[in-house]
């Protein structure tokens, strides 16, 4: 088994995750990722045998952010139906997860200042 997948995100695709540029990002992306992990198992089932989930450190520009992997072996039919279950993700955390989250510390800035000037520059 060499093959692995980023899942390219460490929070349900409706929900609002740690930012970069957070100075708790690291813990705060570490709690979500433990939770997303455990809640997909939750919605698809426990990942096959011979299948593994990994949170991984990626350098960027702007700093090291985290990430989950999904490693699986492309030749087992049942490791590529359940990498096709993951890639649609969840859209919101649910409630245990929530519960998980709470319990740990888990919190995220309630806004974050958005400068006008540099989205217009940025397009």
């Amino acid at each position: 088994m060499n093959e692995y997948t980023y899942l390219m995100t460490t929070t349900p695709w409706g929900e609002r995750c740690a930012q970069i540029s957070d100075p708790h990002y690291l813990n705060n992306a570490l709690l979500e990722a433990h939770a997303y992990i455990e809640q997909l198992k939750r919605t698809y089932g426990q990942n096959p045998s011979g299948t593994y989930f990994k949170l991984v450190r990626c350098s960027h520009d702007f700093g090291t952010y985290r990430d989950v992997r999904f490693y699986y072996d492309e030749q087992q039919q049942a490791h590529v139906h359940y990498l096709s279950q993951l890639e649609a993700g969840c859209e919101h955390w649910d409630e245990t997860a929530l519960q998980e989250l709470k319990q740990k510390g888990y919190c995220l800035p309630t806004s974050t200042p958005i400068d006008q000037a540099q989205l217009s520059g940025s397009w």
